[in-house]
């Protein structure tokens, strides 16, 4: 149901604690230096091919919360089948609004 491509296994957002407390309610798989998965060539096309393939989640969590920021996993998954399922969405809001001034903006 979700993936989690991840290999800095203690964070200060104690992500991986909401990802097992996740796990309490549906299925993830977690790929990388955290997990029993792997996905080769590592953050590579093919591998965001093949995750896109088999979940309808993808976890996109930071390291740390920090206003105005989301991580380059968010963006990339925005191209795929996958729902990004992300801690902070105030920093969503943030980026969305950003890309509608500019659109505004270039139109």
């Amino acid at each position: 149901m979700a993936a989690w491509l991840v290999s800095n296994c203690k964070t200060p957002s104690n992500r991986e604690g909401y990802v097992s407390e996740l796990k309490k309610t549906i299925p993830v798989d977690i790929y990388g230096s955290c997990g029993s998965y792997t996905c080769l060539p590592k953050m590579s096309d093919e591998c965001y091919e093949t995750l896109d393939k088999m979940y309808l989640f993808y976890l996109s969590f930071e390291n740390s919360i920090c206003k105005d920021y989301a991580t380059e996993k968010f963006f990339r998954i925005l191209q795929s089948h996958m729902i990004p399922v992300v801690l902070e969405v105030q920093i969503i809001h943030i980026l969305l609004l950003q890309i509608h001034t500019l659109m505004h903006w270039i139109f």
